[in-house]
């Protein structure tokens, strides 16, 4: 394999930033409750999609298990909704 002159990859590092790529990506995965709210809506009570029904639904979980993470997507689920 080929590699380009002054990159080289090192799997420490990548290890070191993973935890930031992944907090990153939770919080992307969490706030794109707002903007596609009412197509979470329809997955779920119109059954229009079991793929986007299944793709929140960790989501519902935590909601159900810890209050102060639902009365925050409450909130924050109501800046989208008017």
């Amino acid at each position: 394999m080929h590699e380009q002159a002054g990159y080289k990859f090192e799997f420490t590092k990548f290890l070191a930033w993973l935890p930031v790529y992944l907090l990153i990506g939770f919080a992307l995965y969490v706030l794109s409750t707002g903007p596609f709210y009412w197509a979470i809506y329809e997955a779920y009570f119109l059954q229009s999609s079991t793929y986007l029904a299944a793709l929140y639904l960790p989501l519902v979980w935590l909601s159900h298990v810890s209050p102060g993470f639902a009365g925050w997507m409450d909130w924050y689920i109501g800046l989208w909704i008017l």
